[in-house]
């Protein structure tokens, strides 16, 4: 190869290079920005809404008149959103702030929800939700629990729970 054919690679090597890099992160937030709003789309067509704080970079994910088939439908979008800071770093696992507000959702529905990386968690007027989901809710390390009415958790589930969450479970009314 002659020294001419040589520079001529060489310099469209470095040229695909720099192009590569500098969109690559664009890509990359187009990429991640278009898997958001197809979740978005999703949840919002089952009555629900999805946003993306932009100051922590957490989901805020609120689910009404949800059922087990809406969680099923859900979920596998949900749990493949990006993650890190930004639509176009790595980083860290996005936190979901969750409600769910009169929905007929059953214990192992609840259970699938938890698999989420939930912060906060608020659930309110959900009538098939037993002690077990009580149970399930213990199990959550560092999130923040709060039920409402309209769910029939008994009292000892209630004060287990909050015995195992410690300040980070409040209960309405209490």
């Amino acid at each position: 190869m002659s020294l001419r054919v040589k520079v001529v690679v060489i310099t469209l090597l470095v040229i695909v290079f720099v192009v590569g890099a500098l969109t690559s992160p664009w890509l990359i937030y187009y990429y991640r920005e278009s898997q958001f709003n197809s979740a978005r789309y999703l949840v919002e067509s089952n009555g629900g809404g999805l946003s993306f704080g932009m100051v922590d970079g957490e989901y805020f994910l609120y689910l009404s008149n949800a059922t087990d088939q809406t969680i099923d439908q859900l979920l596998p979008s949900l749990l493949n959103l990006p993650t890190g800071f930004t639509f176009i770093g790595p980083g860290e696992d996005r936190e979901f702030w969750l409600t769910v507000n009169d929905a007929s959702i059953s214990d192992s529905r609840l259970a699938k929800l938890c698999e989420l990386h939930l912060c906060h968690i608020c659930l309110q007027n959900c009538q098939n939700l037993t002690d077990a989901s009580a149970i399930q809710l213990s199990k959550l390390a560092h999130t923040y629990v709060s039920i409402g009415e309209g769910v029939p958790f008994s009292d000892d589930a209630i004060r287990r729970l909050q015995s195992s969450l410690q300040y980070r479970c409040d209960v309405y009314p209490n």
